[in-house]
């Protein structure tokens, strides 16, 4: 997904732009609230935007 996103320019206001792609994953367990799963989920997300392209961060 990330390489597609990446090759496919999107063209707006006849100026060609690039985008990336961050995203943070978490899994719940069963004592989880809805909230705790976000803020894992966002820790997750802000520790892939923090380090660049091409990472992966399991906890």
């Amino acid at each position: 997904m990330r390489r597609e996103v990446a090759s496919t320019p999107v063209e707006i206001n006849a100026k060609r732009l690039s985008f990336t792609t961050s995203i943070g994953l978490a899994q719940a367990e069963p004592r989880d609230t809805w909230d705790d799963l976000i803020a894992h989920a966002n820790a997750a997300l802000e520790v892939s935007m923090r380090t660049g392209n091409k990472v992966t961060v399991f906890a």
